[in-house]
């Protein structure tokens, strides 16, 4: 289906939707809330494909046959990428482009945040926490010092990411092909399930350092007296419950001017499916269908992303909505790519194919991101 038609069924969607709310058809409006995210999904899907790598290029295909012709031979009990005393074999560029694509495309925190590659553990971001001072003062009167700005030392911590498919040697004695996507699906879905909870809810200990993990007050930017490190939360207005409308803007508007214009909602598909019924103060509804293919559905103007790793409804005190300028405000760090080493003593009678990655995380300003908080204070 053309991203054209995708967005069409979208948009007619979202007519049925109002029109189910209206009436006050609870059995239409999650069926239809379920059938607009995945067209939403779909949407989202075709995008990544467009950037995805070609799987048909002629020096792929011959490196990937190579590749399955080294797994038959048992000369080697197991190779890694780069590795000339481990089989001198390297990992097919198609096998590892197809893996870091799977990362980028389901992970949102991956798709919003800042990522850096880099070349050591020990890497750091300076961070301006305070602004320098100024007075005014007259022609004669004595000059006092002021404030001088402040920097603070970011370090993500990284952790190692370890994934293991087995596969028969019989798959591997009677096909090349498919032997790839199953693979790629196998080791992806570990790989997208682990670091999309660590961006988010990771303890910093051995894995990254995720957003909710960080401590939260209500007290504003602008009152100035929250810790570096600390992010600010809106409360919800009741225990446990989402907030209304205006609980939603008030979390707009305490994001800094200057950082609300690259800003995006980020909460779970259930979070997303009570504000996709409420209306503002005009009567119209605060939730947008996408109108072109890649970019997404909009909350009050803003984009709006969905993960399922955030707080819902019913937990008090938890973070359910995420609002701001990510890319300023949390940076992911690859620090080694993907290897792979195929063991097949170990698990006999399978080959295990073994990845194994790098990668870490952290808040970068925590002015930049604000949470809606389940609580009524």
């Amino acid at each position: 289906m053309s991203a054209n038609t995708l967005i069409t069924e979208l948009n007619k969607l979202s007519e049925e939707f109002k029109s189910a709310i209206a009436r006050s058809d609870e059995a239409a409006e999650k069926r239809l809330n379920d059938a607009i995210a995945d067209v939403e999904a779909k949407l989202r899907s075709d995008a990544a494909d467009a950037n995805r790598p070609s799987a048909g290029a002629t020096n792929d295909e011959a490196e990937f046959k190579s590749f399955c012709e080294y797994l038959r031979t048992r000369d080697v009990k197991s190779m890694s990428a780069g590795s000339a005393t481990d089989g001198g074999v390297t990992v097919p560029k198609q096998l590892h482009g197809q893996i870091q694509g799977y990362l980028y495309d389901q992970s949102v925190m991956r798709q919003l945040s800042t990522v850096v590659s880099t070349s050591t553990p020990d890497y750091n971001f300076p961070v301006q926490t305070g602004g320098a001072g100024a007075e005014w003062t007259g022609e004669t009167n004595a000059r006092n010092t002021t404030d001088t700005p402040k920097i603070e030392n970011v370090k993500p911590p990284v952790g190692e990411l370890t994934a293991r498919a087995l596969i028969t040697q019989t798959l591997l004695e009677d096909s090349y092909y498919p032997l790839q996507p199953w693979l790629v699906s196998n080791l992806g879905e570990k790989f997208i399930e682990a670091t999309g909870s660590a961006f988010v809810n990771g303890t910093g200990t051995n894995q990254p350092k995720g957003l909710l993990s960080y401590a939260t007050s209500a007290v504003t930017d602008k009152v100035g007296t929250r810790p570096f490190g600390t992010f600010q939360h809106v409360a919800s207005g009741t225990s446990a419950a989402l907030g209304d409308v205006e609980k939603l803007m008030d979390l707009t508007m305490a994001v800094k001017a200057g950082f609300r214009a690259g800003s995006a909602f980020v909460m779970t598909k259930a979070s997303l499916n009570f504000y996709r019924k409420q209306k503002d103060t005009t009567g119209q509804y605060i939730w947008q269908p996408s109108i072109q293919a890649g970019v997404p559905s909009t909350l009050l103007g803003y984009p709006v992303y969905e993960d399922e790793n955030f707080a819902e409804a019913g937990t008090a005190g938890g973070l359910a909505v995420a609002f701001g300028n990510f890319k300023a405000g949390y940076v992911i760090v690859d620090r080694v790519s993907m290897t792979v080493k195929v063991d097949d003593i170990t698990f006999d009678p399978y080959y295990a194919i073994k990845a194994r990655t790098r990668v870490g995380g952290a808040a970068l300003d925590t002015n930049a991101i604000k949470f809606l908080k389940l609580s009524a204070s």
